[in-house]
């Protein structure tokens, strides 16, 4: 084979083979697309979404067409008393029902504060049309609550 005909076998194979090394690369340890990562804030009663590039979606965030699964919650809080035991629950929220799926809590520091990151391993489903509602402790400051998962 000449050196122009190898050269073009080459080119030719790999402008095959980098598109799908592209989409491999796009593809989480999850098995889905890093496009369906999910970064939820809570601001003012609702989550919001958070973009790859680091803004913050104008509007709360409802899966209209899919399925969101929450994976990772970190929250953390100020303003506890020492000894006592807070609570924060999470509901699936839909047009008729408000159920509550998940619960947890923890007891702050003696400064009264403390943060908590909990691995769901088995996820938490929000089907189509529906939001995550949130039901924070009372007499204590949110700080910080986040959501991570992805949509499918």
């Amino acid at each position: 084979m000449s050196g122009r005909k190898s050269l073009l076998v080459l080119v030719l194979t790999l402008a095959l083979l980098l598109p799908a090394a592209a989409q491999v690369s796009a593809i989480t340890h999850l098995q889905c697309p890093t496009g369906n990562l999910v970064t939820l804030v809570y601001i003012d009663g609702s989550f919001y979404r958070v973009k790859a590039n680091g803004v913050t979606e104008d509007k709360p965030f409802k899966p209209s067409s899919q399925t969101l699964i929450i994976l990772d919650l970190e929250w953390a809080f100020s303003g506890g008393v020492a000894g006592n035991t807070y609570q924060l629950a999470l509901s699936i929220i839909g047009s008729k029902d408000t159920t509550p799926v998940f619960v947890t809590q923890a007891a702050p520091t003696s400064n009264g504060n403390w943060a908590v990151n909990t691995r769901l391993t088995a996820g938490l489903t929000f089907g189509s049309g529906t939001y995550v509602g949130v039901s924070l402790p009372e007499g204590v400051t949110t700080t910080a609550l986040y959501l991570h998962g992805y949509v499918s």
